[in-house]
Order: structure tokens, then C-alpha cells, then sequence
């Protein structure tokens, strides 16, 4: 059954949603993040009854709270039904601050399969002509991306192609989720500090380099998905370095297995027979 109401973070409070709906899903991409201003309320369900309240890959990104928000997570967080969170760091954040204990399931993106991924990819009018590099940062480059991204260059065998630059204009190259998918599908590696991409880079069995962001520390959630996938000894000093190499067969039965685990856990939060 699909609402075909929505609800703006302002609403939450003064709209008595909890009589209309059975549960209530928080997830998942950092949306318990304290440093971002918009994370409130809202996301922690403070407006749902106790037995609505389910969190599905839930993430902190960090894995130390500021003094100023432990207790709004403490008491928001002791009011769950069921809690699921994505990193293995918010397992034990979570159990210091209320001493219940997460359980840990894949991010929401990897419940589907590489050729699903595919099925809704698009070529964008941006693409480039021959082989390249992808490259995706969100925060500022650190001194180890700069260094593969000039051996790349300094090789000149692909082009590197890397949609966050800046055009004469001002503005970034504009592309959307289906042309994103493409340009990860389509190149020979790619370069990135983001956890989606480093995701996309996997189910669709690519080269990778996964660096840290500079700045606030979110690297658990890297190292939580090498944990879950087997790829351990791919992560040195902070980087994912994934080549041709790897066994992806290993890599996708473990991810048919976490699947499974993860929707369960949805089945029997939800209590779907």
C-alpha cells in the first residue's frame, strides 16, 4: 500500500502521523551524522509510538558522539523497537549509550544485484570517447588520491574523467543516478572518497580505489563493508584498493548471504510471515 501523502521535516510534529501509519522506517546514509545541522528529531522518530519505530542501516558516520547530543540520541535511541545500523562502530555507540545491541545489515543499495543496478542505467551526452578513469570526490582530494590520480596521468593509457570539476561557467558537470551508474559500469577504475560509489564499483566487479575524505573521520563504514564482503587485505592505511585480481564470485556469495540476513531482519521487524 503506497501513501500518497508526504511529509516534510516541519510537518513531523503537528501532523499525529503515528495514527496513521503501523511502523516507521529511519535509514540510512548517515542519517544519525550529529555534525549535520538538518539531523533532528525527525530522524530519530521522537513523533512514533515505541513499538513503530524501526531503523534499517542506520548511520552515524562518526563513531563518537559530542557531548551536546548524547542525551537527544541516548533517549531517542532506548525507544526503539528494532535497530539496525550499517557500520559495526555504531553497534558498540549504540549499546554504550543504551545498552541494547544492533545488529549490523548492508546499506539499502546493496540489497540489489549488479545487473539490476545496470538495468536503469544511461549513457550520458558527457561521456567520454575512449577509456577512463573515474573519478569522484566529494571533499577535498587528500595527498595519496593526488598521487594516483598524477600516475594515471603520468601513464596516459585512459582519460581521467572526473564529473565534479568546474566548467567555464562556474558549475559542475550535471548528471543524474542513471548516468552516474553508466560512467562506473563503463570505466576501466575508479577513484572516489565516496561510499557509493566504492558500493557501485563492487556490484559492478570494477577496479577501485576507495580513499579517506579529508576532514571529520567516516572511514568505519569502509571498513565495515571490507569486513562484510572478505576483502580485508584490500584495505591498507586507510585506502580500498580493489583490482582485477579479486574474486568477485567470493565477494557476491557473501553479499547473497547478507541479503538474506538483511531482509529478515526487515521481515521480522515488520512482522511480515
Amino acid at each position: 500500500i503506497h501513501s500518497s501523502k508526504h511529509y516534510a521535516r516541519k510537518d513531523e510534529a503537528e501532523k499525529n502521523l503515528e495514527s496513521y501509519y503501523d511502523y516507521f522506517v529511519a535509514g540510512s546514509d548517515q542519517l544519525w551524522n550529529p555534525y549535520f545541522p538538518f539531523v533532528g528529531k525527525c530522524d530519530l522518530l521522537t513523533f512514533a509510538r515505541s513499538e513503530q519505530k524501526i531503523s534499517y542501516a542506520a548511520s552515524f558516520g562518526i563513531e563518537e558522539l559530542p557531548d551536546s547530543k548524547i542525551e537527544l540520541y541516548k533517549n531517542a535511541l532506548q525507544d526503539f523497537k528494532n535497530i539496525s545500523v550499517r557500520e559495526t562502530s555504531a553497534v558498540k555507540l549504540i549499546e554504550e549509550l543504551t545498552g541494547r545491541k544492533a545488529q549490523v545489515v548492508l546499506d539499502p543499495t546493496l540489497l540489489l544485484d549488479g545487473d539490476k543496478w545496470k538495468s536503469v542505467q544511461k549513457k550520458p551526452s558527457i561521456c567520454p570517447k575512449g577509456k577512463y578513469c573515474f573519478v569522484y570526490a566529494i571533499g577535498e582530494k587528500n595527498e595519496e588520491f593526488q598521487k594516483q590520480l598524477q600516475e594515471i596521468e603520468r601513464q596516459g593509457e585512459w582519460e581521467i574523467f572526473d564529473i565534479r570539476v568546474k566548467n567555464f561557467l562556474g558549475f559542475e558537470r550535471c548528471l543524474g543516478p542513471a548516468e552516474f551508474l553508466y560512467l562506473i559500469a563503463h570505466a576501466e577504475m575508479i577513484l572516489t572518497d565516496s561510499f557509493h560509489a566504492t558500493v557501485f564499483s563492487i556490484l559492478f566487479h570494477k577496479s577501485v580505489k576507495s580513499f579517506k575524505r579529508k576532514g571529520l573521520d567516516m572511514s568505519s563504514r569502509i571498513s565495515t563493508l571490507a569486513d562484510i564482503l572478505g576483502l580485508q587485505d584490500k584495505l591498507l592505511q586507510g585506502v580500498l584498493a580493489i583490482d582485477e585480481k579479486v574474486d568477485y564470485s567470493e565477494v557476491d556469495l557473501r553479499l547473497d548471504r547478507e541479503r538474506n540476513e538483511s531482509i529478515n531482519f526487515l521481515r521480522e521487524a515488520l512482522e511480515i510471515k
